[in-house]
């Protein structure tokens, strides 16, 4: 019996190590099924919690959207009540001018800016000490153009606000200072439009006269030298006229002193007959065009003008020839006795038409005065007889008009009028 035992207990130890070993393993099996599905469970909310997510999310979206639109409304409002159109702006200046606040902000800074740079371009274009101040004064007025521009056309009246004594806004924007800001521009406009053209006109007899003085310098044919030199004289007379109003006049006028000493250096005085020709001929261009304007008056007292600096500028040319060339200096005397009496009779054509344009003006300020002072009384005989000698002290000034004049056919025209004035006068009496 006690081997029976011994045996029967050998047998059964081998089968509780193996169930054991298996259980061991199926435990590990479900843990890791265990941590693997515990994720899965944590992140899934129950449904109350969810419920409660979702409502929170949505009053939050719709608090965002009540917001947003609280915000844009009366932004779109006021975006609307700024906008640059009179039967907008009109309104709402005349019942709430603190409404059109940001635009008169927005139109102030613009003018200031504006201003600021307008006034660095007059001063760079009035005062330039070189070409490059131009060129930078040009670059500031654009500049500031564009910020002019920006302030509508609208802001030139009540219609932004300013013309409301009780406007919250002061600024030191008005219309007129607007309207004298595009005039300042335009006016630098125009003398950059000229300074510019002045300045490649420069450039360009600048180019012309080096390469005449290396033709001359590397020519051997006298002819072509001597043709060199009537166009090297003409070139240098061009310099005059460059206007002096522009900065490259005055640079011009600094150059032709060199360019002339250059010129001496050059070609020295072996060239007085071709000298002679140069001036005589530069002077005949002149004559050539103060006759030609001449020809079908009557002219303005500006044309007039114009006609009288051709003359001046021929006998100008004439001058200049010295009196050692004894033969062309009394050849030049022949000239100008004739070019001085055809100054003369422009000079006298200027004076009539200053005097009958004065006339002129007189008879229209009369007029004016007549038709004021006469528009509310009656036609009693005494008032006719009044006014009938008004009307002939006006005539009278008229007839002074000189039939060579611009002012002659309205005078002329005004003449009739007046006498149909007096004729109808005389017809009440």
């Amino acid at each position: 019996m006690g081997i029976n035992n011994f045996s029967g207990n050998n047998k059964n130890e081998p089968k509780d190590n193996i169930s054991s070993s298996q259980e061991n393993d199926i435990k590990k099996q479900l843990e890791q099924l265990e941590q693997e599905i515990s994720p899965q469970k944590s992140n899934k909310l129950p449904p109350s919690k969810q419920s409660n997510f979702v409502s929170n999310i949505k009053s939050t979206i719709k608090r965002i959207f009540f917001i947003t639109l609280g915000i844009s409304i009366p932004a779109g409002f006021l975006y609307i009540v700024n906008l640059p159109y009179a039967a907008i702006r009109r309104p709402v200046n005349r019942h709430a001018p603190v409404l059109l606040l940001p635009s008169q902000i927005i139109v102030e800074n613009n003018f200031k800016k504006a201003l600021n740079l307008t006034e660095q371009a007059e001063q760079l274009i009035d005062n330039a000490t070189d070409f490059p101040d131009l060129d930078l004064g040009s670059q500031r007025l654009q500049e500031g153009k564009v910020y002019l521009d920006k302030i509508p056309i609208i802001a030139q009246n009540e219609l932004m606000g300013y013309g409301n004594s009780n406007r919250v806004y002061r600024s030191g924007f008005s219309g007129t200072k607007f309207v004298e800001m595009r005039k300042k521009v335009g006016e630098l406009e125009a003398k950059i439009f000229q300074g510019t053209n002045a300045k490649q006109t420069l450039n360009k007899l600048e180019n012309q006269l080096a390469d005449l003085k290396s033709q001359y310098q590397n020519s051997n044919s006298d002819t072509e030298k001597r043709q060199i030199i009537q166009q090297w004289r003409t070139m240098l007379n061009e310099f005059n006229l460059i206007s002096s109003s522009t900065f490259a006049g005055t640079i011009a006028q600094q150059k032709l002193v060199v360019h002339e000493l250059d010129f001496e250096d050059v070609v020295g005085f072996s060239a007085n007959n071709e000298r002679l020709a140069t001036f005589i001929g530069t002077a005949e261009d002149f004559a050539r065009l103060a006759k030609t304007r001449s020809q079908n008056p009557p002219y303005t007292v500006s044309e007039w003008s114009d006609i009288e600096d051709f003359w001046e500028k021929a006998i100008n040319e004439l001058e200049k020839i010295p009196e050692t060339d004894l033969e062309g200096y009394r050849q030049a005397n022949r000239i100008i006795v004739g070019y001085e009496d055809s100054l003369r009779d422009a000079r006298l054509r200027k004076e009539i038409e200053e005097d009958s344009l004065r006339s002129l003006e007189n008879a229209e300020n009369l007029i004016s005065r007549y038709r004021n002072s006469n528009a509310n009384l009656d036609d009693s005989p005494n008032n006719i007889s009044r006014r009938i000698v008004q009307i002939q002290d006006i005539i009278s000034i008229l007839n002074s008009v000189d039939p060579n004049s611009t002012s002659y056919p309205t005078a002329q025209k005004l003449i009739g009028d007046a006498q149909n004035q007096i004729n109808d006068l005389k017809s009440r009496l």
